[in-house]
């Protein structure tokens, strides 16, 4: 899918395993308006059994095991001093809660980025406990890797799925088109738990190979070089018939991943 309008732009928020494109740049750590990206939403979650895939240049691939060495960063939240932002956009929160890093979002057609600041990582194995706390069960959230930003979000790769079984491989690029390619297929899959269950999350991100994997399972796999090196963090995205949802994510790894 390619989306061409833009909703909104604040800087230095995570999402999916999709793939946004730019420069590479820091995100500040001083919680401004203009600090969290956000961008024309994903598919919603009623589409992901009827649009067909987007004919891309990513060759579909394998799940391709990488090489694991040491953990670059992990967080399980309980310091609320352990690098994130918290913020309170008004439509989109973003803190630190019992343990979790909590993204409260309370409009419809909203995607946006929580970014670990003032990191950057190439290859890597990013995973991540994920649990819808309310809300509908369409949602889309993940886990976002490469991503660079300087004002406003320019790149990374999002790898995501929504709480009543969805799963997708966006790229998203911007920011002046704001446009979302898909690398993988859409589609559905019993691996992941439905409704206010956590889900485990593990995104690779090992050269040009890019894998999602829900609870052990791996789900999605595209081959795709654009991005080298950025943020990483989560994304959400909500649907346009959304009223409101709280996302939870918890035990957050960096593992560095060679090909």
């Amino acid at each position: 899918m390619n989306t061409r309008r833009i909703n909104r732009w604040v800087i230095g928020l995570p999402l999916f395993a999709a793939a946004c494109g730019g420069a590479a740049s820091s995100t500040q750590t001083t919680a401004t308006p203009d600090r969290f990206p956000t961008v024309a939403p994903f598919p919603t979650a009623a589409r992901l059994a009827t649009v067909p895939p987007l004919a891309t240049t990513a060759a579909q691939a394998t799940p391709t095991a990488a090489a694991l060495g040491k953990i670059l960063f992990q967080d399980d939240f309980s310091n609320p001093q352990s690098g994130w932002v918290d913020a309170d956009l008004g439509d989109i929160q973003f803190a630190y809660g019992s343990g979790l890093r909590r993204i409260v979002v309370k409009k419809e057609n909203l995607n946006s980025h929580d970014l670990l600041p003032n990191q950057d990582f190439g290859d890597v194995r990013l995973e991540a406990d994920a649990t819808l706390a309310s809300g509908p069960p369409n949602p889309v959230l993940g886990l976002t890797c490469r991503a660079t930003s300087d004002t406003v979000l320019q790149s990374c790769y999002a790898f995501v799925f929504t709480p009543d079984a969805g799963t997708r491989l966006p790229q998203v690029t911007g920011p002046n088109a704001g446009e979302t390619n898909l690398l993988g297929q859409e589609g559905k899959s019993d691996a992941i738990l439905t409704g206010n269950a956590t889900n485990y999350l593990r995104a690779d991100c090992a050269g040009s190979n890019l894998a999602l994997y829900v609870n052990g399972q791996p789900l999605s796999a595209v081959q795709d070089g654009d991005f080298k090196q950025g943020q990483v963090g989560f994304g959400i995205s909500s649907p346009s018939d959304s009223t409101g949802y709280e996302v939870d994510f918890d035990n957050f790894v960096v593992r560095e991943a060679t090909p």
